[in-house]
């Protein structure tokens, strides 16, 4: 069962961004291919960025033609694949590379669980109440 676990983190991952930026559901589905894509290709940086960019991008064109349900997904895709392939290339998610150190780990999970330890709210964190 680990593997399993450890293979869908990623795109579980880009499911969260994309629901915490409050993404339609064609943007938040397509989500799973963009942190999937990310990791794939540049560890949990690109997961991160993958997802994010992907998310924004397809919120832009998310409702915006005749022929969403095509569209939307294929944008979202497209942009969490070449952000992915881009982290790849500049390294950031080499093994070789200082920024595939556990701290990049550590700072990407605190970022996604830090709305734990801030009071999450129906409009969204709230830093004040803790």
């Amino acid at each position: 069962m680990w593997p399993i676990a450890k293979q869908m983190t990623w795109p579980a991952i880009g499911v969260a961004i994309a629901y915490a930026l409050k993404a339609p559901p064609l943007v938040l589905f397509s989500s799973t291919i963009a942190g999937a894509a990310g990791a794939a290709m540049g560890d949990s940086v690109g997961a991160y960025v993958a997802s994010v960019c992907a998310a924004e991008c397809g919120k832009l064109v998310a409702g915006e033609t005749k022929v969403d349900i095509l569209v939307t997904p294929a944008v979202t895709v497209l942009v969490g694949v070449l952000i992915g392939s881009w982290i790849s290339t500049i390294g950031w998610g080499c093994d070789d590379s200082i920024w595939s150190i556990n701290y990049v780990d550590y700072a990407i999970t605190a970022i996604i669980n830090g709305g734990a330890n801030c009071g999450i709210n129906g409009n969204g964190i709230n830093l004040t109440d803790q």
